[in-house]
């Protein structure tokens, strides 16, 4: 439904359902058919936040009228991947995907 009507935002939330476990969250927001992900992990007890970032678009800003402002390296208009990333989430409780990028891994 997201894919067709290109504006709305769907979460998914994943715990041990005990308020000792952070939860894990994919989330994805979409306005005019842009698209923006981030997904919301936690490794060794602490969340890590990850999103996509495309270094090889422009960087800057778009201003989306009643929503707060994208950077536009963080959007993609291509749904696939991204219900791949909803597919992977329901069966694992994560994502691999190498579009989500940011922040860099260390080294």
């Amino acid at each position: 439904m997201l894919e067709q009507q290109g504006t709305g935002n769907v979460r998914l939330d994943a715990n041990d359902n005990d308020s000792k476990t952070l939860d894990k969250m994919l989330n994805v927001e979409a306005h005019q058919g842009n698209f923006q992900i981030e997904f919301y992990d936690v490794v060794d007890g602490e969340r890590v936040y990850r999103c996509m970032f495309d270094e090889a678009r422009p960087a800057g800003i778009i201003d989306f009228p009643d929503e707060h402002d994208w950077n536009e390296r963080c959007i993609t208009q291509d749904f696939p991947p991204i219900r791949q990333m909803f597919k992977e989430f329901l069966e694992t409780q994560n994502v691999t995907s190498p579009l989500l990028t940011w922040p860099p891994k260390p080294k």
